[in-house]
């Protein structure tokens, strides 16, 4: 995506005054003032150097030091209609400027001077950009080897194009993923180019900071050598009295910076996060498998939370900027990490299940998953006058499936499947359900809730974390009122058998959830995956418009992608608000809504 004429091209920098170059073309018949050019040049070259004022060329490549490398990014974050956020981390301090370029006039749209500090993501920030225009991303003051470039996004754009990933893990890329075809992030790539891509969606282990258990298993046990963060910390704290640990905690966020290096560096996903605005939310992976489902992650004194808050905060310096600013100075004052946006006249409702139970959780919160924070602004952003009370479409996206197996067999897998005791971070789990019924109900009221006249809302659910990926349809008595896409992981190993094929038998059935939600699962499979979003017809100029939100999963194993079919909210539409309306009220009356 370079812009005509290279950096600061087109009227936005003038030429600067000095020497004149001749045309090339036009002073090829005439030799005689090249030679008597080139003689003035030796003759001035040679009178400098007898006065000590010149160097020679090589003497001048020692003096000059190398420019800084830039080791991630530029990564493009959250892209409105007239604002963006780019990433980058540099090897080494450098004043860097980067550059905004219509790519259409080639007239600088923007620019920002920096000073980068060395091996610490740097966030760049532009405002005043135009709708619907692709820019060239141009940077001046140290070595990028990648192009990059995005478009905005209309304020209420008449289709808007998602990608949804999670579960990306370097090392099965590296051993398992033949480069090409197989590679998701190649296709994905593809798609990007293709403008087929408006934003990608991330819903978690962005990257696996505990590493990989056979890489670690064949490699010495020496820091060095451990892929797995987490375990590289804890050795380092060893023996260490608490009250000293925080003379190590420069020491350890530098440690799980590595893992963020090493995987966005992957040519492909790099490409991908240069070219296409990126909003992310952590899971448990960013900090170490599991984290926050056992009660040891909860006690705020223990060696594995000192650990997992550095982790924590290079999450911040990664992901997070990638969407707000972040005070790095004041990190205490940071009290929650789910985030909620409007984007093209889309509603994307980022929910966090990790810090809520850790980093910010509240002894005796009733709302054990959520937290009791979280809980309040979720009301407020569905309710009247809320951030998405104004949108007709709504994406709700979950690190976890809201919806994925039965309470039965999740609390039965989390307490006798030792590899499967992740299931006690699941909405299914006997500590949340009733957490995953309060969830629901607030988003069909939210759905069912529109003016006269108006066109109906829509809303999906996307989620994580599960490593296979399909489709779900919700049902409120006999009715479906929403869909949920299940995309992961991009890059890891499939769910165990036993847990997939139990899936796969719910899909034959509907499944209860209880207080008269069932779900029923389709389309699934267990290869790696991600998935594609279509949301269309929500145009403000047209009211009565029907909102459509479409969806499809990208599969695909060592050799080969394939696209599963297409999924649409409006294959079947909710006949009978009335009836939800009874069924709504009889579930508050049963569960203690606040």
């Amino acid at each position: 995506m370079a812009a005509p004429g290279g950096f600061l091209s087109g009227q936005a920098e003038a030429p600067s005054a000095g020497v004149v170059i001749p045309d090339q073309e036009e002073h090829s018949a005439s030799g005689s003032w090249k030679a008597d050019l080139k003689g003035k040049m030796r003759s001035l070259k040679n009178a400098l150097k007898s006065a000590g004022l010149g160097r020679t060329h090589s003497a001048q490549s020692k003096d000059i030091p190398d420019p800084a490398d830039v080791i991630v990014g530029p990564v493009i974050g959250k892209v409105t209609d007239c604002t963006a956020r780019i990433l980058i981390e540099l090897d080494k301090t450098a004043q860097v400027t980067l550059a905004l370029v219509d790519e259409i006039s080639g007239i600088l749209a923007g620019s920002k001077v920096l000073a980068v500090p060395p091996f610490q993501p740097t966030i760049f920030t532009f405002q005043g950009l135009k709708p619907e225009t692709s820019y060239s991303v141009q940077i001046r003051g140290c070595h990028c080897g990648i192009t990059s470039g995005f478009k905005t996004i209309a304020q209420c754009a008449n289709e808007v194009k998602f990608a949804v990933i999670s579960c990306n893990k370097i090392f099965i890329t590296r051993t398992e993923v033949k480069t090409g075809t197989g590679d998701l992030w190649h296709h994905l790539e593809k798609r990007i180019a293709k403008g087929q891509v408006d934003m990608m969606l991330h819903l978690g282990d962005q990257v696996y900071a505990d590493g990989d258990k056979a890489f670690d298993k064949a490699a010495a046990r020496e820091h060095t050598s451990l892929s797995n963060k987490f375990a590289v910390a804890e050795d380092m704290l060893k023996g260490i009295p608490w009250e000293q640990w925080p003379q190590y905690y420069d020491r350890i966020c530098a440690i799980y910076r590595e893992i963020y290096r090493e995987t966005w560096a992957h040519p492909p996903t790099a490409r991908c996060l240069a070219t296409c605005p990126s909003i992310m939310i952590y899971d448990d992976h960013e900090v170490r498998d599991n984290w926050g489902d056992l009660p040891t992650d909860w006690d705020p004194a223990s060696l594995h939370m000192f650990v997992a808050r550095c982790a924590w905060r290079v999450q911040l310096e990664y992901q997070r900027q990638l969407h707000e600013d972040v005070d790095f100075a004041h990190l205490e004052r940071i009290t929650r990490d789910f985030h909620f946006h409007v984007v093209g006249g889309v509603g994307l409702m980022f929910l966090d299940i990790r810090g809520s139970r850790t980093f910010h959780r509240r002894p005796n919160d009733p709302y054990k998953y959520l937290g009791s924070d979280q809980w309040t602004e979720i009301k407020s952003a569905l309710g009247r006058g809320g951030i998405f009370d104004g949108v007709r479409a709504l994406l709700v996206c979950s690190p976890a499936p809201v919806v994925f197996l039965t309470g039965l067999v999740t609390d039965e897998f989390a307490d006798h499947i030792a590899r499967l005791e992740d299931f006690k971070g699941h909405w299914s789990h006997r500590d949340h359900r009733g957490e995953q019924l309060e969830f629901l109900t607030r988003l069909v009221e939210w759905k069912g809730r529109v003016a006269a006249g108006a066109g109906g809302r829509e809303l999906y659910i996307f989620g994580g974390d599960v490593h296979c990926g399909g489709h779900s349809d919700i049902l409120l008595g006999d009715q479906l009122v929403f869909r949920q896409l299940t995309s992961s992981a991009i890059a890891n190993h499939p769910l165990p058998t036993t847990a997939y094929t139990v899936l796969r038998l719910a899909g034959d059935t509907l499944e209860d959830l209880g207080e008269n939600f069932s779900f029923h699962h389709h389309h699934w499979t267990r290869r790696r995956n991600y998935g594609l979003v279509s949301v269309v017809n929500q145009n403000q100029g047209d009211p009565a418009a029907e909102v459509k939100i479409t969806t499809q999963l990208v599969d695909g194993h060592a050799v080969m992608t394939h696209e599963g079919p297409i999924v649409s909210s409006c294959d079947e539409k909710v006949t009978d608000w009335n009836i939800l309306g009874r069924c709504i009220r009889s579930i508050k009356g049963k569960l203690v809504l606040r």
